[in-house]
């Protein structure tokens, strides 16, 4: 029987994500509530969210989630406000994406 003790291509790039995120929640750099809300979402919360702001490039289900995160997160205090608030771009190469 041959066994394989290595880690296959494919489940490398998971590993990584894991270790680092587990040298993170053992920093404190992650918190209890934020892993919770990284794996689970916010899965069964009944709540209102205020209306979406008049802006092309936020979808409601994004809006929502900022939403879901201000409500449950401490570290997400103020983001609903700075999502739309504050300008941004990102540019991959000759791709430009902008929100003002």
């Amino acid at each position: 029987m041959l066994f394989n003790r290595g880690l296959f291509e494919r489940d490398k790039l998971v590993f990584s994500f894991m270790l680092c995120c587990e040298i993170m929640k053992i920093s404190g750099l992650i918190s209890t509530d934020e892993w919770n809300y990284f794996l689970r979402g916010a899965a069964g919360l009944k709540k209102d969210h205020p209306r979406k702001p008049d802006v092309g490039w936020l979808s409601q289900a994004t809006w929502k989630e900022a939403c879901n995160m201000e409500f449950m997160l401490n570290s997400f205090v103020g983001l609903s406000r700075d999502i739309t608030a504050t300008p941004c771009w990102v540019q991959f190469g000759q791709l430009k994406v902008s929100t003002d």
